[in-house]
This record gives C-alpha cells, structure tokens and sequence, in this order.
C-alpha cells in the first residue's frame, strides 16, 4: 500500500463514518442530544482507529528509515 493509497483509504474511511452517523442520526428515535453524542462517539472511534494505522504506518516508515541509514553507515 502506497503512501498515497493509504491516505486515499483513510479519507475514504472517515468519508463512510460521517456518512453513516448522519444515516444514525435520521433513524434514531432517541432525540437530538443522545444521537449527536452517540454519533460523535462513532465517529470519534473511527478518527481514532485511523490515527493509530497513520501512527503505525508512520513508525513502520521511519524504523525502515533508520535501518537504511545504519546499513549505509555501515558500507
């Protein structure tokens, strides 16, 4: 998965959550307040899955980063 793809993917991701907090929020009986906090809390969750693939994908980038550096220094 390419940089650009993962962004893409990502986007698309908090595109779909958005998207089904707002289907939620037409449905629900529950009144305004509890299914605007309910679909925060969605939402949230997915922003916060998606911070930590980024985090991942970021360490993963840099660990590859330094083990090139060190093979260089090492040639």
């Amino acid at each position: 998965l390419s940089e650009d793809e993962f962004l893409e993917l990502n986007k698309w991701t908090i595109d779909v959550l958005i998207e089904k907090m707002q289907e939620y929020k037409a449905k629900s009986k529950d009144g305004p307040i509890q299914t605007s906090l309910h679909s925060y809390r969605i939402l949230l969750g997915g922003i916060e899955n998606v911070s930590r693939m980024l985090g991942r994908k970021l360490d993963e980038s840099i660990s590859f980063l330094k083990r090139e550096e060190e093979s260089m220094k090492g040639s």
